[in-house]
């Protein structure tokens, strides 16, 4: 795989992601919070926590999943030049794979917290039709910075471990 394929290839599954995402976060953020009138920051009825939570399990989820078919697929022979062009995030790729999706996790809870503390100083509070479109593409823009670095560590673990054999 050139360097160009492993681009279109990553961007790809960066779209798919943020599409996916956009459209499950979204739809369960209305349904699940429709009850409300509005919501806050914080509080009973509040969109913070619920960021929070995402912004942990989506990033988690997501980094997981990415790195095993990247794992896959560079052992297979598919993704080689990942290494060579993020060489940076090849060191990071011997680290424990659980913790390096924990870390993803936290990262994406911390930005998902600057991100709600941005939105309560704005407004005091969001209807349940705005909090469903903004946590949608918040989600989808969540998973989509995940591929990137989630592709290439999945990627260099992957052509570090041997092909299988064939018998």
């Amino acid at each position: 795989m050139s360097a160009l394929d492993f681009t279109a290839h990553v961007r790809k599954s960066a779209i798919s992601n943020f599409v996916t995402n956009l459209v499950i976060n979204g739809a369960l953020a209305w349904w699940l919070l429709s009850g409300n009138a509005s919501l806050s920051a914080w509080g009973e009825a509040a969109y913070g926590p619920d960021l929070l939570i995402t912004g942990f399990l989506l990033c988690a989820i997501v980094a997981a999943i990415v790195m095993e078919l990247s794992r896959r697929q560079a052992t297979r022979g598919e993704l080689a030049v990942a290494a060579e062009q993020w060489p940076a995030l090849a060191s990071a790729s011997a680290r424990n794979r659980w913790g390096l999706c924990a870390l993803a996790g936290a990262a994406g809870a911390l930005a998902s917290l600057v991100f709600a503390l941005a939105c309560a100083s704005l407004v005091a509070s969001l209807s349940v039709p705005a909090y469903a479109g903004i946590k949608g593409v918040w989600a989808g823009v969540l998973a989509a910075a995940v591929v990137v670095p989630a592709t290439v560590l999945g990627a260099v673990r992957g052509m570090a471990t041997p092909a299988p054999t064939s018998r």
